[in-house]
């Protein structure tokens, strides 16, 4: 099975604050495992906020899901 990629929307904006820091990680598809791996090294929170942040972003649009390769 092939881990889910994360990835910036179309249209979405970076900024300073931890959702825009998550999107600017996300500019091109990223496996989702590595995009917690790198939000926690660069201390944007534990790996369990960092989860809930990219879910409540998936969910608002801010990120997308994209199938593996």
């Amino acid at each position: 099975m092939n881990e889910l990629q994360i990835q910036r929307a179309p249209g979405a904006q970076t900024c300073c604050d931890p959702a825009g820091r998550l999107c600017g990680l996300a500019v091109r598809p990223v496996p989702l495992s590595q995009l917690v791996r790198v939000a926690v090294a660069r201390g944007e929170g534990t790996e369990p906020q960092i989860r809930a942040r990219i879910e409540d972003m998936l969910a608002s649009g801010l990120l997308i899901e994209i199938e593996g390769s």
